[in-house]
């Protein structure tokens, strides 16, 4: 599907979701994708500036979020890596479910990640967010 421009909106960079459903352990799957090798390739996908490996705690689909520089270097990874076929490494029960956003706004540039020891208390507002 093609992107659509949207008046006003500055893309600052681009996300591909992935989720698919598997019959294989968390825990196992965390260990093909902590190996250093795997580390190492995507240390070296141009354009790629972070990767994060997901799982939806209500529907048990595990996946990745690969966080892109441009949609061309996303596009670029797509076509030389198919991660179609990296995902059989998980031993998918189904075709996996591929979605890309564009990043429109950016709150911090850099913000280390919490432990779970040092984040704060949940911030609840008093007024609805919008």
């Amino acid at each position: 599907m093609e992107a659509r421009q949207t008046p006003g909106f500055e893309v600052r960079g681009v996300f591909l979701q992935v989720l698919f459903r598997t019959d294989m352990a968390v825990e196992e799957a965390l260990r093909k994708v902590e190996e250093p090798t795997v580390r190492e390739f995507f240390q070296r996908v141009p354009g790629l500036w972070q990767k994060y490996y997901v799982r939806d705690p209500v529907t048990g689909e595990i996946g990745g979020i690969y966080l892109f520089d441009t949609r061309e270097s996303l596009e670029r990874f797509r076509a030389s890596c198919n991660p179609q076929e990296m995902i059989q490494t998980f031993n998918p029960l189904g075709p996996p479910a591929f979605r890309v956003f564009e990043i429109g706004g950016i709150l911090f540039e850099e913000k280390p990640v919490a432990t779970q020891h040092e984040r704060a208390p949940a911030y609840v507002p008093e007024t609805p967010c919008h």
